[in-house]
């Protein structure tokens, strides 16, 4: 998905038509959404998968259902603050234009 929203922020319907400041929260809320939607399912992610079986191997199971519980508690509060985080760099910090 990450490369098709890429694709989406790049084409001139959307690139040519948005203030640069539009972009760069466009740009910021994609890397964040693409690196946080693994936090919520053990599978959401190769990282995920590879995390799991190291630890199986070294004795310590992690089950879907127990990855999920934690994702689900410690996802809101991340998404919140990179959320804030992001409102204050679109606010405060003016687009690079490369």
């Amino acid at each position: 998905m990450t490369i098709l929203y890429t694709r989406i922020l790049l084409d001139p319907a959307f690139y040519g038509q948005v203030s640069p400041r539009a972009q760069l929260g466009a740009m910021l809320a994609l890397v964040l959404g693409s690196n946080l939607g693994a936090n919520l399912t053990l599978i959401g992610a190769l990282a995920g998968i590879m995390w799991s079986s190291i630890l199986s191997a070294k004795g310590y199971p992690m089950s879907y259902f127990k990855f999920a519980k934690y994702g689900f508690m410690i996802t809101p509060i991340i998404t919140a603050c990179a959320s804030l985080l992001l409102a204050l760099q679109i606010m405060f910090f003016p687009p690079i234009n490369v």
